[in-house]
């Protein structure tokens, strides 16, 4: 369900250019791939799918960056699509957003959406994009020689543009539909874990922080993040305590279950939950001792009709004010999880703890 988004990390003056450009022409159906392959020359073309998993195309000369309308993206590349709707060929060839193989599965749903014929089973042309971290050179890796081009120093063997892993997804629930953004970012130790269900009638989400300087933090965490959500509160009280009394370490933990506009939820530890309401933000729950302490009392909330939900560790709460968090929410920019991730770093650009945020917003 969720796709890795990726940011623009070309040069800023082609960023700057992009701005007075038109994003690419969107194909949601046969009937809008006939007006692109009646406006732009004959293919191939570029092609991003945009943030909102949409598949857009342009004149092959065109920036991808211009094409996505400068935000970020799920893919990016060249394709070649008849005017029938059969795809000869498409690639992850963009050196302005550098996109990593697995972007493929994002192709693929934007295609299906699209009604478009994609016999491919991957990339006609693959790219390998690395930064090298000696001298910030981008690059492709050709014949799996990691050495970069430009300066001859090693290239890393994993993809390297982002610290921040955003994603992001999209479920139909009782008729809304909702977008599901998760963030995260780690300091050090990377104990903070996240999971998100999608069910036929409920969108479910587990959320948990392993506890550092403790034993074993990390294992509640991922604990807490493959336990059944259950059906209602209790269920999800009865999960975390029986959690408590066998973890092999200490973790906060969050279940909670979105269902006809209506959050419920169990809290146990410290982090932040908030939810929007006629256009108000609401705290939800209270910080009760956390997991593995043989003394957790998990918070019970509930809350609707709600159209935005954020759930964040405390590499977040803690360290942004919830007012500015909501405000940051509420402008919903096209980069507003990195935003999130910036507001909590150090002046170092450093971050004090791992961080991760679930947010949900209904789409109108």
């Amino acid at each position: 369900m969720l796709h890795r988004l990726y940011r623009y990390v070309g040069p800023a003056d082609i960023r700057d250019l992009a701005r007075d450009q038109p994003a690419g022409l969107p194909v949601r159906s046969p009937q809008e791939l006939a007006a692109a392959v009646a406006h732009l020359p004959p293919p191939p073309w570029t092609y991003v799918v945009d943030a909102a998993g949409v598949l857009r195309v342009a004149d092959r000369h065109s920036e991808h960056v211009a094409c996505a309308g400068g935000g970020p993206v799920f893919a990016a590349g060249e394709c070649s699509i008849g005017a029938s709707g059969e795809t000869d060929f498409v690639s992850n060839q963009s050196t302005g957003y550098c996109p990593d193989l697995p972007c493929w599965r994002a192709v693929v749903d934007a295609w299906v959406r699209a009604g478009l014929e994609l016999a491919q089973d991957g990339f006609d042309a693959e790219c390998t994009f690395r930064r090298c971290d000696a001298c910030g050179a981008r690059g492709i890796v050709k014949d799996d020689h990691f050495e970069c081009a430009e300066c001859g120093g090693p290239l890393p063997t994993h993809w390297n543009f982002d610290s921040v892993l955003a994603r992001r997804g999209f479920a139909a629930i009782e008729g809304a539909r909702l977008q599901v953004d998760v963030v995260r970012a780690a300091a050090e130790h990377d104990q903070d874990r996240a999971a998100v269900r999608v069910t036929d009638a409920a969108l479910e989400l587990a959320l948990a922080d392993g506890a550092g300087g403790v034993a074993h933090g990390t294992a509640a965490a991922d604990a807490v993040v493959a336990a059944p959500i259950g059906g209602d509160p209790m269920a999800m009280v009865r999960t975390l305590e029986s959690l408590d009394t066998r973890s092999p370490g200490q973790t906060t933990a969050m279940h909670v279950r979105v269902a006809h506009g209506v959050v419920e939820g169990v809290r146990a530890g410290d982090g932040a939950a908030f939810a929007r309401v006629a256009g108000t933000w609401r705290r939800l729950g209270e910080d009760t001792p956390a997991i593995g302490t043989r003394r957790a009392a998990p918070s019970v909330f509930a809350d609707g009709p709600i159209d935005a939900l954020l759930l964040a560790t405390d590499g977040l709460s803690r360290y942004v004010d919830a007012a500015r968090l909501h405000a940051m929410f509420d402008a919903d920019a096209s980069e507003l999880p990195w935003d999130l991730v910036d507001a909590a770093r150090l002046p170092t650009g450093a971050l004090r703890d791992d961080l991760t945020a679930i947010l949900v917003r209904t789409l109108r």
